[in-house]
C-alpha cells in the first residue's frame, strides 16, 4: 500500500514537472517570436542609408599583417616573390620590391604596402588592391583590367601602357595630334574611394569602370572617355578635362573650382547648380552640352574654349558675367540660371529654356526670342533693342528698365508689366495688350500702337511724336497733357487730352 502510494505521488509530482515544463517552453516560445519581429526594421534602416555598408575601414593597417604560411620570419615580406597567379599577399609590406613582369592576375593584394615599388608590365587583371597604397610606384603597362582598386592610394600616379591609343582632335582646335602615348586601361575596374590626387591619366580608358566617389583632384583627365558615368561622390576640382567626353553625366552641384573643360564635350549633360561664373567660352564648339575653353584662363582660372553646351541642363547654373558668344544653346536648359551681364553676343538660343532665369544687364539687342521661354525671367535693364517678341508669353517676366527700342511685340500681353524706366522708343506694338499699364512721361515716339488695347493705361506727359494709333483701344485711357502731334489729336476724339 505504501508502494502503491509512493508509486502515486511520484506520478503526480511527475505529471506536476510535465506542466510545469510545459508552460515554460510555452514562454520561451512567445518571447523567442516577439524579437524576430523586432529586427525587420532595422534592416530596413540598413537599406536606406547603404553609405554605412560602403564606407570600410581596412582590416588591418596598411602592410602589417601578411599571411604567417608565406611570410615564416614575421617581418611581413612574402618569402618568395617568384610566384604568379592568385597569391595571397594582402596586408603584406611590399615597399620598393621590384615586381616587374609578374603574372598576378586574380591576386589578393588588398591591404598591401606598395609604396616605390616596381610593377612595371606586371599583369594584376582582376587582382584586388583595394586599400593597397600605390603611391610612387612605377606602373607602366600594369594591366589592371576588370581589377579592384576601391580606396587604393595612387596618389600621382604615372603612365600606363605604351602606345595605348592615336588620338587626333578636330584641326579648328589647334590641339596636339598625338601618334603614340601611354594611357591606363581600367575597363571594368572599381575605382570607388580611390585617391587619383595630382595623377596622370590622360587618355585612360574607363569603360564600364566604377568611379563613385573617387578622388580626380588635380588628376590630368585629358581626353579621357566618361560619357555616362555616374560620378556621385566624384572630385574633379584643379582636373584638367580638356577634350574630355561627358556626354549624358550628371554634374548636379559639382564643385569645379579650377577645373579645366577645353574642349570638353558636355552634350546632354546636366549642370544643375554648377558654378561656371566667369567662364571663357569663346568658339565653343556647338554641339550638346559640351563646353569648348579658350587659350586664356577666365577670371575664375577655368579654361571653357570649345565647350558644347547645346541640349545641357544648367538649371539654376551661376553663368553671371561668363561669354557664352558665338554659343549654340539650342535646347539647352536654363531654368533659374543667373545669366547677370553674361555675354550673348551672336548665341543661338532657339528652344532654349530660360524660364526664371536673371538675365539682368544682358545684351540681346537684334534676337529673335519667340523660340525661347522666358516666363519668369528677369529682363531688368536688358538691351533688347531690336529683338522679336511678337506672340511671346511674358507671364512673370521683368522688364523694368529695358530697352525695347524698335522692338517687335506684336500680340503680346503686357498688362500690369511695371515698365519704370523701359524705353519703348519705336517698337511696334500691333494688336499687344497693355490694359492699366503706366506708360506716363516716357517718350513713345514712332510707337505703333496700331490696334492694341490700351485701356485703363496712363499716358500721362508721355511724348507721343509720330505714334500711330490707328484702332487702338483707348477706354477709360488717361492721356492728360499727353505731348501728341496734332493729326493725332482727331483719332482719340472725346478724350480728356491736356486737362491740367
Amino acid at each position: 500500500m505504501n508502494s502503491s502510494n509512493s508509486i502515486l505521488a511520484s506520478g503526480i509530482v511527475g505529471l506536476g514537472f510535465l506542466i510545469l515544463l510545459g508552460l515554460f517552453s510555452s514562454d520561451v516560445e512567445l518571447e523567442y517570436f516577439e524579437p524576430v519581429e523586432v529586427k525587420v526594421e532595422p534592416v530596413a534602416e540598413v537599406e536606406v542609408e547603404p553609405e554605412a555598408v560602403i564606407l570600410q575601414e581596412p582590416k588591418f593597417s596598411v602592410g602589417t599583417n601578411c599571411d604567417p604560411e608565406i611570410d615564416k620570419n614575421g617581418d611581413d615580406v612574402p618569402d618568395n616573390l617568384d610566384v604568379e597567379g592568385p597569391v595571397n599577399w594582402s596586408y603584406c609590406n611590399l615597399r620598393g620590391l621590384d615586381l616587374s613582369n609578374l603574372e598576378l592576375s586574380g591576386a589578393n593584394l588588398s591591404g598591401a604596402d606598395l609604396y616605390a615599388s616596381n610593377l612595371f608590365n606586371t599583369n594584376l587583371s582582376g587582382a584586388d588592391l583595394s586599400h593597397t597604397v600605390l603611391y610612387k610606384v612605377n606602373l607602366s603597362n600594369a594591366n589592371f583590367k576588370h581589377a579592384n582598386l576601391s580606396y587604393a592610394n595612387l596618389c600621382g600616379a604615372q603612365l600606363g601602357l605604351e602606345g595605348q591609343f592615336l588620338a587626333t582632335l578636330d584641326p579648328p582646335q589647334d590641339t596636339h595630334v598625338y601618334d603614340k602615348a601611354a594611357a591606363f586601361d581600367f575597363t571594368g575596374t572599381d575605382l570607388s574611394y580611390a585617391d587619383f590626387d595630382h595623377a596622370n591619366l590622360t587618355g585612360a580608358i574607363l569603360t564600364d569602370a566604377i568611379v563613385r566617389y573617387t578622388n580626380f583632384h588635380d588628376s590630368n583627365l585629358s581626353i579621357v572617355d566618361m560619357s555616362g558615368m555616374d560620378l556621385t561622390g566624384t572630385i574633379l576640382t584643379e582636373a584638367d578635362l580638356s577634350n574630355a567626353i561627358l556626354t549624358g553625366v550628371d554634374l548636379s552641384s559639382k564643385d569645379l573650382t579650377g577645373t579645366i573643360l577645353t574642349g570638353a564635350d558636355l552634350t546632354d549633360s546636366i549642370l544643375t547648380g554648377v558654378d561656371l561664373s566667369g567662364k571663357d567660352l569663346t568658339d565653343a564648339i556647338p554641339m550638346g552640352a559640351a563646353m569648348s575653353f579658350n587659350t586664356n584662363y577666365a577670371s575664375n582660372g577655368k579654361y571653357l574654349t570649345g565647350t558644347i553646351l547645346e541640349g545641357a541642363d544648367l538649371t539654376d547654373a551661376n553663368l553671371s558675367d561668363v561669354d557664352l558668344s558665338d554659343k549654340n544653346l539650342t535646347g539647352t536648359i536654363l531654368k533659374g540660371a543667373d545669366l547677370t551681364n553674361a555675354i550673348l553676343t551672336d548665341t543661338i538660343l532657339i528652344d532654349a529654356n530660360l524660364t526664371d532665369a536673371n538675365l539682368s544687364g544682358v545684351n540681346m539687342s537684334g534676337m529673335d526670342l519667340t523660340r525661347m521661354i522666358l516666363q519668369g525671367a528677369n529682363l531688368t535693364d536688358a538691351n533688347l533693342s531690336g529683338v522679336n517678341m511678337s506672340g511671346m508669353e511674358l507671364t512673370g517676366m521683368i522688364l523694368k528698365g529695358a530697352d525695347l527700342t524698335n522692338a517687335i511685340l506684336t500680340g503680346v500681353d503686357l498688362s500690369g508689366k511695371d515698365l519704370t524706366g523701359t524705353i519703348l522708343k519705336g517698337s511696334y506694338l500691333y494688336t499687344s495688350i497693355l490694359i492699366g499699364v503706366d506708360l506716363s512721361g516716357m517718350d513713345l515716339e514712332n510707337v505703333n500702337f496700331t490696334g492694341a488695347d490700351l485701356t485703363n493705361a496712363i499716358l500721362t506727359d508721355a511724348s507721343l511724336a509720330g505714334v500711330n494709333l490707328d484702332n487702338a483701344v483707348f477706354t477709360n485711357t488717361t492721356l492728360n497733357c499727353a505731348a501728341m502731334t496734332p493729326e493725332h489729336i482727331t483719332v482719340i476724339i472725346g478724350q480728356p487730352i491736356c486737362v491740367n
